[in-house]
């Protein structure tokens, strides 16, 4: 749906030297709705798992993946002085708890998805 903006002007002509004439113009001009289009939050977070999945596919060697977040925090105490823990809580819902030399620590007790 288009929203119209309808536009009234009275125009003072002048018509030789001492006329004056009155003209009535109407325009109207069309301008487009504006929308802001906001994913769900749930599409999101799905697609971003996904994508995450995929990633861990196409390259294991940038991975470390635990099937338990027991597992991820014994590993994390025994590496204690070589790993980083994940602060952002958006990344660990996903299921990202670290970083160990380069690699990212994941807990997946997920099936791997299919690539497509």
């Amino acid at each position: 749906m288009r929203a119209v903006l309808a536009v009234m002007t009275t125009a003072m002509l002048v018509a030789g030297s001492s006329r004056w004439a009155t003209a009535t113009v109407r325009t109207t001009r069309y301008t487009p709705e504006q929308r802001l289009a906001v994913p769900a939050m749930e599409s999101t977070e799905r697609e971003m798992r996904e994508s995450l999945q995929k990633d861990m596919v196409r390259h294991p060697a940038d991975f470390i993946s635990f099937p338990t977040e027991t597992g991820a925090i014994q590993f994390m105490k025994e590496h204690s002085m070589d790993t980083s823990r994940e602060t952002v809580p958006r990344m660990i819902e996903l299921g990202v708890v670290g970083y160990w030399q380069g690699r990212t620590l994941v807990v997946l007790p997920i099936a791997p998805p299919l690539m497509r």
